[in-house]
C-alpha cells in the first residue's frame, strides 16, 4: 500500500511537472507567434509608408542609397535626356531643368539652344531703342542684330557641363533632382551704337537753325529820306550740339534709363542786326550828266532809270544792265531816238539814248569803289561824257555789269529832271572807309590822225536824193584811274580802271545808190581839206605811279558831238602852211575806210 501511495505521490509529482513543460512549450510558440506577428505587421506597415512615400515622392525612393541600393533603372531618367560620352558631340543635348535668359534647354543640342536664345535676343532689341525728342517732334534710333554681341557660346558650355561631373551615382541623384532644383544661367548683351552715330550727327545738323542776318527789304526814292529804307528784323539762330546728341544716346543704348533724349538747343546770333543795318546805309556817291532837249530821247532815258530805281543788290549779287532794263521795245513804252551806227554816225533806232543811263550808272558804280565785270566804250567820244568815262549798250551785243563786292547791301538809285535835264546815279550802301571817296581821273596816251579825204560810200537806206556826210575825227587812246583821296581831299592812292580806246573815223559821204555815185557828177564833190599835222601825235606813256593831273597833248581837239539824231560835225582844221609835206609816222598804220554799204541789221549802240 505504502508503494502504491509512494509511486502513486511519485506519480503525482511528476504530473505536473510534465504539464509545466506542456505549457512552456506552448508559451515559447506564442511568443515567437508574436514576434512573427509583429514583424509582418511592421513589414506591412512599413511597406505601406513607402508606398504611399513612392505615390507622393515617385523620384525619392529612386536616388535613397539606403533604401535601394541598386542602380537606378533607366525608366527613373528623364526621358529626354542623352549622355553621349563626349559631352562636345554636336548631338549631345542639355539636362531637363537647365535654363538659359529663362529657356528650357532640356533635350536641345548647343546649335538649337544657341538658335532659341539668339533669336529671343533680337526679339527684345526693340527694348534698346532711342527716342531723340526736340520741340514736338522725335526721331527713332533703333538697335540692329549687328550691333551687339553676347556670351553666348561659353554660357551654353557652362550649361552643358551642368549633370556632367562627379561619380554616376552622384550624377544620377543630382540629374533627377534637376527638374526640381533647376539651374538658371543668363547671357550678357554689350551694344555697340558706334554705327549710329552718323546719322545721330546728321540729324543734329539738320535741327541747326542758321541765324537770319536783318535785311533791306525795300527802297522807295520817291519817298522822304527818313522813310526810304525797310529793313527785315534779324532772326537768332538755333544749333544742336551734335558731340552732346551722340553722348547722349550712346549713353542710352549702353546704360539704358528711360531710352528718351532730349535734344539741347544753343541759342546763335546773327551777324548784322536791323539797328547796325541802319547805320550802314548812306550815300556813297552820286554822279550826274546832262539830258538833250529830245522828248523820245529823254522818255528812254527816263523809263530806264525807273526800272532801276530801287533796285537792291546784296553781297555778291552782279547787276546786267541788259538784264534788269531788258529789251527796248514799244510795247515796253520805249520810242525811236538816235543811235549810233556803223561806228561813225547817227540814225533813229528804237530805245536810242539809253547808253547816257547806261554811262551815268558806270561813273557812280567806279566812284563806290564796285567791282565792274563787263563795260564797252562807244564808237568816239560823246559830248555829255568824255573820252574813257562812257559806257555803251546794245541789247544782245553788249552789256555793262558790275558786282557788289561789299560784305553789306547797295542800292542803285536813278533819277531823271526833265525840267533840270539831268540823269543822276546814286549808290546807297556802307560809307568807303576813313571818309574816303573816289575820283575818276583820265590820261590821253595817243591821238590818232583820222583819213580827211572824203570817200564816197553808196548806202541802201540814204534817202534817195539825200546825202550824209561824215567828218573825220581822231582815234584816241587814253587810260583811265581811279583815284582814292582821304577825308581832306588828299590823294591816297590811284588804281587803273580801263584802257580805252577810240578808232579814228575817216571822212565820208554815204549816197544812195539810186542816185548814182556823186565823187562821177559833173558838180564838184564836196571835201575836207586835210591837215598836215602827223596822223599820230602819241603823248607821254604812262608811268607806274601816274602824276596827279593827267596831260593829254592831241594834236586836235575834236568839238564835243551834239547829241542829236544827227552825227556831229567837227570843224575842219585850217590848212596849215608848210614848205614840205609831214613826214608820216612808220605807227600805227592808217585807218582804213570803213566797208561800203552798211547793212540795216548793224548793231546800234544803244543813242548817244
Amino acid at each position: 500500500m505504502a508503494t502504491r501511495r509512494s509511486a502513486n505521490k511519485q506519480q503525482k509529482r511528476q504530473a505536473p511537472q510534465n504539464g509545466g513543460k506542456k505549457k512552456s512549450a506552448t508559451n515559447r510558440k506564442d511568443t515567437i507567434l508574436i514576434v512573427v506577428l509583429s514583424v509582418m505587421i511592421l513589414a506591412v506597415l512599413a511597406g505601406g509608408w513607402f508606398l504611399i512615400d513612392s505615390i507622393l515622392h515617385p523620384d525619392k525612393g529612386q536616388l535613397n542609397p539606403v533604401l535601394d541600393n541598386s542602380p537606378a533603372p533607366a525608366a527613373t531618367q528623364a526621358s529626354d535626356v542623352k549622355e553621349p560620352e563626349n559631352p562636345d558631340d554636336a548631338n549631345a543635348t542639355f539636362y531637363t531643368g537647365v535654363f538659359v535668359d529663362d529657356i528650357s534647354l532640356g533635350g536641345m543640342t548647343r546649335e538649337e539652344a544657341r538658335q532659341k536664345i539668339t533669336d529671343a535676343q533680337k526679339s527684345k532689341l526693340s527694348a534698346l531703342d532711342v527716342t531723340v525728342k526736340y520741340g514736338d517732334k522725335s526721331s527713332v534710333f533703333s538697335v540692329t542684330p549687328n550691333m551687339i554681341t553676347s556670351d553666348v557660346d561659353e554660357v551654353l558650355e557652362q550649361a552643358m557641363q551642368i549633370g556632367r561631373t562627379g561619380d554616376e551615382a552622384s550624377r544620377a541623384e543630382y540629374i533627377a533632382e534637376l527638374p526640381n532644383n533647376p539651374v538658371k544661367l543668363s547671357t550678357t548683351i554689350k551694344v555697340d551704337p558706334s554705327s549710329l552715330e552718323s546719322k545721330v550727327r546728321e540729324l543734329a545738323e539738320s535741327l541747326t537753325q542758321e541765324p537770319v542776318d536783318a535785311q533791306l527789304i525795300e527802297f522807295d526814292a520817291n519817298k522822304p529820306e527818313e522813310e526810304r529804307f525797310v529793313f527785315q528784323d534779324e532772326q537768332p539762330g538755333l544749333k544742336a550740339d551734335a558731340d552732346k546728341l551722340w553722348e547722349a544716346v550712346s549713353k542710352e543704348i549702353t546704360n539704358r534709363e528711360d531710352g528718351v533724349v532730349e535734344v539741347t538747343f544753343e541759342e546763335t546770333q546773327p551777324k548784322i542786326t536791323k539797328a547796325s543795318l541802319q547805320g550802314q546805309f548812306s550815300m556813297i556817291t552820286s554822279f550826274t550828266t546832262n539830258l538833250t532837249r529830245d522828248n523820245n530821247r529823254n522818255n528812254n532815258v527816263s523809263l530806264a532809270c525807273s526800272i532801276i530805281n530801287g533796285k537792291i543788290m546784296q553781297p555778291g549779287d552782279e547787276f546786267s544792265f541788259n538784264g534788269v532794263v531788258g529789251k527796248r521795245t514799244a510795247e515796253r513804252g520805249f520810242k525811236e531816238a538816235g543811235v549810233i551806227i556803223g561806228g561813225d554816225r547817227t540814225e533813229s533806232g528804237m530805245g536810242g539814248g539809253i547808253c547816257q543811263v547806261s554811262g551815268t550808272l558806270f561813273n557812280a558804280v567806279a566812284m563806290a569803289d564796285l567791282e565792274i565785270t563787263q563795260r564797252f566804250t562807244h564808237s568816239y567820244e560823246l559830248g555829255y561824257l568824255k573820252r574813257g568815262r562812257d559806257a555803251t549798250v546794245d541789247y544782245g551785243h553788249k552789256d555793262f555789269c558790275f558786282k557788289n563786292n561789299k560784305t553789306s547791301p547797295i542800292i542803285i538809285v536813278m533819277t531823271t529832271d526833265l525840267d533840270k535835264l539831268t540823269v543822276t546815279a546814286q549808290i546807297y550802301g556802307e560809307p568807303l572807309p576813313n571818309g574816303e571817296k573816289i575820283d575818276i581821273e583820265v590820261e590821253t596816251t595817243a591821238t590818232i590822225g583820222a583819213n580827211r579825204e572824203v570817200s564816197y560810200v553808196s548806202y541802201s537806206k540814204q534817202k534817195p536824193g539825200t546825202t550824209t556826210e561824215v567828218k573825220a575825227r581822231n582815234g584816241i587812246r587814253c587810260t583811265s584811274y581811279k583815284v582814292y583821296k582821304d577825308a581832306n581831299d588828299k590823294e591816297v592812292r590811284r588804281v587803273k580802271l580801263f584802257d580805252d580806246y577810240y578808232p579814228p573815223v575817216a571822212a565820208k559821204i554815204y549816197y544812195n545808190p539810186n542816185d548814182g555815185d556823186p565823187s562821177k557828177s559833173p558838180s564838184p564833190s564836196p571835201t575836207l581839206t586835210p591837215t598836215p599835222t602827223p596822223d599820230v601825235t602819241p603823248t607821254q606813256a604812262p608811268t607806274d605811279k601816274p602824276t596827279d593831273t593827267p596831260t593829254e597833248k592831241p594834236t586836235e581837239k575834236p568839238t564835243e558831238p551834239d547829241p542829236t539824231p544827227e552825227p556831229p560835225q567837227p570843224t575842219p582844221e585850217p590848212p596849215q602852211p608848210t614848205p614840205e609835206p609831214p613826214q608820216p609816222t612808220p605807227e600805227p598804220p592808217q585807218p582804213t575806210p570803213e566797208p561800203p554799204d552798211p547793212q540795216p541789221e548793224d548793231p546800234g549802240e544803244g543813242g548817244e
